[in-house]
């Protein structure tokens, strides 16, 4: 939690520090929003194959499975602070936009909806208990849905387009920008 806070008092300095450089803020936010989308990509493609062998799928090697574990869990924690780190940035060059009142106020939407959809994601990460036998019993089947299209569809479906959207209209203002 010290992390999170340490890294979103850094995202609102940052902010204000390219404040003025409204080109700069829009291309540092753009690049990170592209970024992000490629961390979620990476946790899915950690993710899906501890989840595979839990469903009577293709097992595995009980190192893969720990090393995997491993890298799925400590990319949601680092992801955690970037988006901590970033939500600000995101907010301030919405607000630097030159654009009609309405899309800034949809960027500052998406920009919102990114912060508290990544945190759902990593919420619904330990909504999966941790001592469920591998395969999945019957009885918790219902518990194991839930968690899987929640963590691994629902949310992340939504996120990725709205991180690409943040990036592609930050690169267009800020590019608009430059030429002005």
């Amino acid at each position: 939690m010290l992390f999170e806070i340490v890294s979103l008092v850094i995202g609102v300095a940052l902010a204000s520090l390219f404040w003025k450089a409204p080109a700069r803020l829009l291309r540092v936010s753009a690049y990170l929003a592209f970024l992000l989308a490629v961390l979620l990509l990476a946790l899915a493609g950690t993710g899906w194959p501890l989840f595979r062998p839990r469903l009577h799928q293709r097992p595995m090697t009980e190192t893969a499975q720990q090393s995997l574990q491993l890298a799925h869990s400590a990319g949601g924690h680092v992801s955690l602070w970037l988006i901590s780190l970033v939500t600000p940035l995101f907010v301030a060059a919405a607000l630097r936009h030159r654009s009609s009142p309405w899309r800034r106020l949809v960027l500052v939407i998406v920009a919102v909806f990114v912060a508290v959809g990544w945190l759902l994601v990593s919420v619904s990460g330990y909504l999966l208990p941790a001592n469920v036998p591998n395969p999945v019993p019957r009885s918790l089947a219902p518990v194991v849905i839930r968690f899987g299209v929640l963590h691994m569809l629902g949310l992340p479906v939504l996120l990725i387009p709205a991180l690409l959207f943040i990036g592609w209209r930050h690169l267009r203002s800020a590019s608009q920008l430059v030429a002005a």
